[in-house]
């Protein structure tokens, strides 16, 4: 596969911005009118999900029709097996090429710097007041993957996002690529096992609220065609009102975990978690995890690795220390704004031809549950069997939340 991208309009797109002024802006044709809102999704789906970005596509292009575009864009970014990446816009129910973004050849959507070039120019074509972003494709969350863009540049981290052809973006050069656009008003994850609070903390600052499962999320992704009318207006109460609808979804009968993390209040999470750490391993001891809501796991129990964050405190330091956990649960509420999971059936929609993904002995009740998943460094994954499990511990340290939270001392003992 061939890496350079003709962006042939990008760089004097970008230049145009910086020299005109408002009115030669109004009359260039390169540069649309400023809306109130831009939302792009970005479909990295060079991969077993590329038949499904051509449904959501379809899905999203009818949903427009009921829609008065005038003072919004609606954006996508689409890489497709056996496609070269374009840029579609939506409207009147029609998905729209556009012809001023010429892509010549195929490249990797993981790329940092080819991320960075598509969504700045999708900015710059299409300002707007408010910027929103839809991740869609895969992640898996804060766990390492071998074959990340990172890996073969700056050695191995953590987090990964999109694949494209066996090739990811981690989290943390995902955050760096955001930080350098104008800030999003909410990121949306169509993609599994997002809703970390690690993966929250390195995107802090890039974005105000963020949506998600920490679980895994069906494979035609999120209900489009009643999430689109909503995407546009971007108060914290039409946040809570995009995740009611995603949660709404339901797939034979199964519903997926949700929760929306407000992140001005993750440094003020931090600090409360840090404040409570220590009661979770003090005399040499570690936080149980018998029962505990878990998200993601390989073939072993040794494997789990995202286990639900609220639920871990809850499990191990509300009967002994309830004024405490009280405490730090106030500063999660006020993070993690909204979280939902159906108690009378909580089992979430799983891949079951995926015999890595097996989920079993937890308990499910509202007290327990918080809809966002940490990770807590055990001994035990210093002899799991898999070597994936093994890196856990050490691995967790390449990202800022573990610090910031006062874990580090517990992911280095023996």
């Amino acid at each position: 596969m061939k890496y350079p991208l003709k962006f042939l309009p990008c760089w004097m797109l970008l230049c145009l911005l910086t020299a005109c002024s408002s009115s030669e802006e109004d009359t260039d044709p390169n540069i649309l009118p400023k809306a109130e809102t831009t939302v792009i999704i970005y479909m990295a789906a060079e991969n077993n999900l590329s038949s499904y970005a051509a449904q959501n596509i379809d899905t999203i292009a009818k949903a427009s029709a009921a829609l008065n575009m005038g003072s919004n864009h609606l954006v996508a970014f689409v890489d497709k097996q056996s496609d070269i990446p374009y840029i579609a816009s939506f409207k009147d129910g029609k998905a729209t090429k556009d012809t001023h973004y010429i892509c010549s050849e195929n490249f990797i959507s993981s790329d940092p710097e080819k991320m960075y070039e598509t969504l700045s120019w999708i900015q710059a074509r299409y300002p707007a007041n408010n910027y929103a972003l839809i991740l869609w494709g895969h992640s898996s969350g804060w766990l390492t993957e071998n074959d990340t863009v990172a890996v073969s540049r700056q050695g191995t981290l953590p987090h990964a996002y999109g694949i494209d052809n066996s090739t990811w973006i981690n989290i943390p050069t995902l955050a760096s690529v955001l930080n350098r656009l104008d800030r999003f008003k909410y990121i949306i994850a169509d993609c599994c096992n997002f809703q970390c609070v690690e993966v929250a903390y390195e995107l802090r600052n890039c974005c105000d609220y963020i949506i998600g499962s920490p679980a895994e999320i069906p494979i035609r992704g999120i209900p489009y065609g009643r999430l689109v009318p909503l995407l546009f207006n971007t108060t914290e109460q039409n946040i809570l009102s995009m995740a009611e609808c995603i949660y709404g979804q339901k797939v034979g009968g199964l519903q997926m975990p949700v929760s929306v993390i407000k992140t001005s209040e993750l440094p003020q999470l931090a600090q409360a978690t840090k404040s409570m750490v220590d009661l979770l391993y003090e005399d040499d001891k570690e936080p149980s995890t018998q029962k505990v809501i878990y998200y993601f796991s390989d073939k072993t129990a040794t494997g789990r690795s995202m286990y639900d964050m609220k639920d871990i405190f809850y499990t191990n330091l509300h009967a002994d220390n309830a004024t405490a956990y009280g405490q730090w649960l106030q500063a999660y509420d006020k993070t993690v704004i909204y979280q939902k999971i159906n108690f009378d059936n909580p089992e979430w929609i799983t891949d079951p031809k995926a015999v890595n993904i097996i989920f079993y002995a937890m308990t499910v009740k509202p007290e327990k549950f918080g809809g966002c998943s940490m990770f807590f460094p055990l001994k035990r994954y210093a002899n799991a069997t898999s070597s994936y499990a093994r890196n856990y511990n050490s691995n967790i340290l390449k990202l800022q939340w573990p610090h910031a939270a006062g874990l580090e001392k517990y992911c280095t003992r023996q």
